[in-house]
Parts: structure tokens; C-alpha cells; sequence
């Protein structure tokens, strides 16, 4: 109900990345940045395994999670490579980049990822979530389990379309969410107001 349009995207049956094939990132020296929302895909055929591999490593910085293979769930939904991450380095401050491939075995397409990193602080690591280590099973149906390496404060779920679909308190170690309420489809997930990953419930 937010009257917006977030992206219009032509469809085909070669797996494209959704949001361009040159996108730019900020990242914070010595901590670990989601790669998962940024490296979305559309495919028009269903049932494709769908493969994200490096095909330019970053100099500055370390890619985690790759290669990843998931099954393509068609027109209707973004395909993403679930927990796949670039850090940069400690001490590097300035610009890196990256390039990661995507193919169903036959068509590909491929994307190359502009990073800023900025310096890392006392204050900037005191106060920025760490990223969620796991969230399982992906697709859920009914519990979606988030164990993060941080105590959970809380936790919000909200659609595409950018509204809040749940919201919970726990301050604890990990958390058991019933999604069997919840439509088909691709949620992101917060944890402490991070963004920190999608998934999609069956």
C-alpha cells in the first residue's frame, strides 16, 4: 500500500540478474556484507538448477558462499544464492570490485559489483548487527530458524513490497518463527532492523 514501483524487469528465459549487470555496494573494512538481495535473478523457466560463481575475485576483500546452486521458481519470483557474502579486508580502505556469473548449464549472464569500503571503527563495529550465520531450512513452510553468531533482539518479515509482515521480540541466541501463515513467496528478513537475508516460503 505504499504506491510504489520497485522494478520492472523484462522476463526471458536466460537467468538475469535483476537489479543490473553493474551495481555498486558500500561496505565497512572488516565486516561481512550480504551478497544475497544484491545478486537476485530472474528466469522465466521453473525448476532450473541456477549456479553463482566468481568469475573476478575482489583484490581488497574475500568472497564467502559461492558457488551456490538453487532451483529456479519461475516468473513469479526473484531467484537469490542464499548465504554468499563479500568481506573486505581489516586494514583497506577505497574501492574493489568483483564480477559473479549465473547459469542454468546452457544460458548465463553475468555481473560485475562495484564496492566502497569504508574504514571500520570502535563505534561502527560496537554498533552494527553481525550478519545471520544461518536461516533454515530455504524455502520454509512452516518454522524458519535463525541462528545468528549475536543475541537476537527482534525480528521482522516483510514481503517485496516492502511491508511488515511480522515482527517479534526474544533477546536470545536464536529464533524459531512460524511462517505457516504467511503466503507463498520471497520475505526479507531483519534481525536487530538488519537486513541481513531472504527466503522463500513454500
Amino acid at each position: 500500500f505504499n504506491n510504489r514501483i520497485r522494478k520492472l524487469i523484462q522476463l526471458t528465459t536466460t537467468p538475469t540478474f535483476a537489479f543490473s549487470r553493474g551495481q555498486s555496494i558500500d561496505a565497512v573494512a572488516g565486516l561481512s556484507l550480504a551478497l544475497d538481495t544484491t545478486l537476485s535473478i530472474t528466469d522465466l523457466d521453473a525448476g532450473q538448477a541456477e549456479t553463482w560463481t566468481v568469475i573476478s575475485a575482489p583484490v581488497h576483500g574475500v568472497l564467502m558462499g559461492f558457488p551456490v546452486v538453487t532451483s529456479s521458481v519461475g516468473p513469479d519470483y526473484l531467484d537469490f544464492p542464499a548465504g554468499t557474502s563479500y568481506m573486505a579486508n581489516s586494514s583497506y580502505v577505497g574501492d574493489d570490485s568483483f564480477k559473479v556469473q549465473v547459469s542454468d548449464g546452457l544460458l548465463s549472464d553475468m555481473v560485475t559489483i562495484y564496492v566502497a569500503v569504508s574504514p571500520g571503527s570502535t563505534t561502527s563495529v560496537t554498533n552494527v548487527v553481525t550478519p545471520v550465520v544461518s536461516i533454515y531450512p530455504n524455502p520454509a513452510t512452516n518454522v524458519l530458524n535463525i541462528n545468528p553468531n549475536s543475541t537476537i533482539n527482534n525480528v521482522t518479515l516483510s514481503n517485496l513490497l516492502g511491508q511488515s509482515v511480522y515482527e517479534c521480540s526474544y533477546g536470545s541466541a536464536n529464533a524459531r518463527v512460524d511462517v505457516s501463515g504467511l503466503a507463498a513467496g520471497v520475505y526479507f528478513v531483519k534481525v536487530n532492523g538488519m537486513e541481513v537475508n531472504k527466503f522463500e516460503k513454500k
